[in-house]
């Protein structure tokens, strides 16, 4: 259940953040894809949220579906960089709304 709460806070930040700045917010709907694509022009980011610890397959699949080159991992671990991923402390990305 807390999954799905900050998923959907996430969901409201970035609805918030692509009216804001007139992009698109979509999700993949492939099976193992990630939650979220924030894409304004041929610039986007794809979003993955959970919880616990996640890692980054999910984001890459989408990444390389879509052909986007930024990546952000909202999780339960540490502020890190891993290739074209972040990775966000999900606490980290909550004192930002």
């Amino acid at each position: 259940m807390l999954g799905m709460l900050l998923e959907d806070a996430v969901a409201l930040y970035l609805h918030l953040l692509a009216k804001e700045k007139k992009m698109g917010l979509h999700y993949d709907a492939q099976k193992g894809g990630a939650d979220f694509i924030l894409r304004g022009g041929s610039k986007g980011i794809v979003i993955e949220v959970g919880w616990g610890k996640k890692g980054d397959r999910q984001v890459k699949k989408t990444m390389k579906k879509t052909g986007l080159t930024c990546g952000v991992v909202i999780y339960n671990g540490p502020l890190k960089k891993k290739g074209d991923v972040w990775f966000v402390p999900r606490e980290l990305f909550l004192l930002m709304l």
